[in-house]
């Protein structure tokens, strides 16, 4: 525990060494440590990743700092990704059926290609923040993420057009965990939270879609009423949860990235870059990724 510090002669034979915690400040949190004689090199901790160390020798401390970021640089970072059928990659074919299993090319991937991430997908199709029994507080409370540099989370498709009437609630009405979209948000997201406090969390708000599914009115799930969004099942339109993903992700202080103002699919190509109107495109999915991973970082 604490900071590491050793000093050697010009053989790198050691001389002394001490943990910086039990060195007293000398001004506003400042610690300077005393150099013996005859000192040529010096070697520091650096933590990186999930709190490892890296060990180096240095002549002087530039020497140190240009290395602790070359270091820092070349270690691969680790990537969580929680989500439904998108997160998934299911139904990337065109004209996807439900019986059309998952891309290994989906966002997910070109995420972690193209920056060099390490990828753990979990993302399972039908689920949201309240859907289905392996929904956000599942995937939160039985996995570790002790090792994730990013997690992402997208939810909130599922909520919306599932035909049982799940509330959206609100952060001043929800407590943790109960059943409402805010409220199973806010549970996801702080446990997540208390098991990886490193981790940077993005959360991703839902596509729009124009698929006709059980409970959406295909009267209302028109391109003059911006199809999901402003179609109403059991009273809430995506538009609305999706109002809800932004105050809850706000509340905490995470970045949301809003993919119906950065993504490349819109309620014009949605046909096009979505082949049954709501799961995207294996071409869809690259451009998704892509923008993504500018951002996830």
């Amino acid at each position: 525990a604490g900071a590491r510090y050793w000093f050697f002669d010009s053989e790198k034979v050691a001389k002394t060494t001490g943990n910086a915690v039990n060195v007293s400040p000398i001004y506003n949190g400042v610690k300077k440590i005393a150099v013996p004689d005859e000192v040529a090199y010096f070697r520091i901790t650096i933590g990186v990743g999930n709190w490892d160390s890296a060990f180096i020798y240095a002549s002087s401390v530039l020497d140190a700092i240009f290395y602790s970021i070359e270091y820092s640089a070349s270690i691969q970072k680790v990537l969580y990704t929680i989500g439904d059928s998108i997160t998934k990659g299911m139904y990337a074919n065109e004209g996807a059926s439900s019986s059309s299993g998952p891309t290994p090319y989906c966002y997910t991937y070109w995420i972690a290609e193209l920056n060099n991430y390490e990828l753990h997908n979990l993302g399972v199709s039908g689920t949201g923040y309240v859907s289905l029994q392996e929904n956000g507080p599942y995937i939160a409370d039985n996995n570790d993420f002790d090792d994730a540099d990013y997690i992402t989370i997208a939810y909130g498709v599922n909520d919306y057009k599932s035909s049982t009437n799940i509330a959206i609630g609100s952060l001043t009405e929800s407590t943790l965990n109960d059943g409402t979209i805010v409220g199973n948000m806010r549970y996801t997201i702080e446990t997540i939270i208390g098991k990886a406090p490193q981790a940077k969390l993005f959360i991703i708000s839902p596509l729009n879609g124009n698929r006709i599914m059980s409970g959406v009115s295909a009267e209302t799930c028109t391109l003059a009423n911006n199809w999901y969004m402003g179609s109403a099942v059991n009273g809430r339109t995506l538009a609305d949860v999706k109002t809800a993903i932004k105050e809850v992700a706000e509340y905490y202080g995470i970045e949301l990235i809003d993919l119906q103002q950065v993504g490349p699919i819109n309620r014009l190509n949605i046909r096009t870059l979505a082949g049954d109107g709501l799961h995207p495109s294996i071409a869809g999915h690259e451009m998704i990724g892509r923008t993504l991973a500018a951002f996830i970082k």
